[in-house]
């Protein structure tokens, strides 16, 4: 399967950095049903994704590599995702299932080792492996947060998108008091994150510079995670993709 960008996302998909904000027009759409029409678009099938965690600092150089596997099975129910780090040699490190059953609070389980031993879920805040992403970032947990305002309209490198805010729920403690998050209008994928602690700083950016697509559905290549003060970075790469074939459906 081979790697674009949507016709209809263009360049602009590739996101570097930049965000400007339209006037303040609140928007009358239901921010939860915003964030709704995000994961829903996510994968039906079987799918799993291969790729590496790369920890960089600011000048570019790279300070860790770290390999990581996500099967996501959206055909079971309940659904769920198993994320799994390795090191180097292909050994199992860490791995984090979240199970999911609809809008209910998801279910978190946690394993550390080759062959992995069950250990306590630990705080989503905490990085993976040495990198600068979070257990919270790399899920993107906070997409199915309830409660989100709509902040009003922005452009991300020239694509319209819904601004929303959503506060860290009173069950999860941590580094994060809310987090913004921009959503293309037309295509509904999430495009832009930052997360922010209670004094009300900026610590940590996530952003989507490139999008794969998976049958009718696009699903995320490469994603940029900066971290604040520090100001280093650790890009999310997809390297391989495979989708297990349904009943009655050709292989991909």
């Amino acid at each position: 399967m081979s790697c674009s960008s949507p016709g209809g996302m263009i360049v602009a998909v590739c996101l570097l950095m930049g965000m400007t904000a339209v006037a303040a027009d609140t928007d009358t759409r239901d921010g939860d049903a915003i964030l709704r029409g995000v994961w829903l678009r996510f994968p039906h099938e079987t799918v799993t994704l291969t790729g590496t965690l790369s920890v960089r600092t600011r000048r570019g150089t790279v300070e860790k590599m770290v390999p990581f596997e996500l099967l996501m099975d959206g055909a079971g129910n309940p659904a769920q995702a198993v994320y799994t780090i390795r090191d180097t040699d292909g050994r199992i490190t860490e791995r984090m299932t979240v199970v999911r059953r609809g809008e209910e609070p998801p279910v978190y389980q946690f394993s550390r080792g080759d062959p992995p031993r069950d250990e306590p879920v630990p705080d989503l805040n905490l990085a993976v492996d040495g990198s600068d992403i979070t257990w919270m970032d790399l899920t993107l947990s906070f997409l199915w947060w309830r409660g989100s305002e709509v902040l009003g309209k922005a452009d991300i490198k020239g694509r319209p998108c819904h601004w929303l805010s959503v506060k860290t729920p009173d069950s999860l403690s941590g580094q994060y008091s809310r987090v913004e998050l921009w959503i293309d209008h037309e295509t509904g994928m999430l495009l832009q994150a930052e997360a922010f602690d209670a004094g009300g700083d900026r610590v940590r950016r996530l952003w989507i510079k490139s999008f794969r697509k998976i049958r009718d559905r696009w699903m995320i290549k490469d994603m940029e995670i900066e971290s604040y003060p520090r100001l280093r970075r650790t890009r999310l790469r997809i390297d391989d993709l495979a989708v297990q074939p349904q009943p009655d459906q050709p292989n991909e």
